[in-house]
């Protein structure tokens, strides 16, 4: 087990990010193809499994990797905002405010997520190809949804 400082870098990170580095060792263990036992990687299975829940549940999919991504960047943020600044400044480091980070999190589970899914279903429709030049029209036509949604004009 990790010896935690009270005053040092390290101590102001949770013990998650800390551990990132082990899981990423054991996975690396037991990465590879089939070998001589017929045994797969467990990054394989892994992968397989996501992939698998992806195409069958694109919604719930969809909720669960916008609401990491919005609940990850407020976790950030209050990172810099709250532990590393306060830290270089030799000032109280606070705690991490749980509520926005829920908040920031339901929203992306529950808003972003079903909006932008349905939007790029239907731009799919519009748009069947996967070529650069379509995708590049695919997220203008987003970008422009949304900047006339922030302005109120539709």
């Amino acid at each position: 087990m990790m010896m935690w400082r009270k005053k040092g870098f390290l101590s102001i990170f949770p013990r998650t990010i800390l551990s990132y580095s082990r899981s990423r060792r054991l996975l690396s263990r037991h990465r590879g193809g089939d070998g001589e036992n017929g045994k797969r990687g467990l990054g394989k299975i892994f992968v397989n499994k996501v992939s698998k829940f992806h195409h069958e549940f694109p919604l719930a999919s969809n909720c669960i990797v916008y609401g990491g991504i919005t609940g990850f960047t407020e976790f950030t943020q209050q990172t810099v905002q709250y532990k590393l600044v306060p830290y270089w400044k030799e000032q109280e480091v606070k705690n991490y405010d749980k509520s926005s980070l829920m908040r920031y999190t339901s929203l992306g589970c529950v808003v972003f997520a079903p909006v932008l899914h349905y939007w790029y279903r239907f731009l799919d429709t519009k748009y069947p190809a996967n070529t650069t030049k379509v995708v590049m029209k695919k997220v203008g036509h987003a970008v422009d949804a949304g900047q006339s949604l922030a302005r109120g004009r539709h």
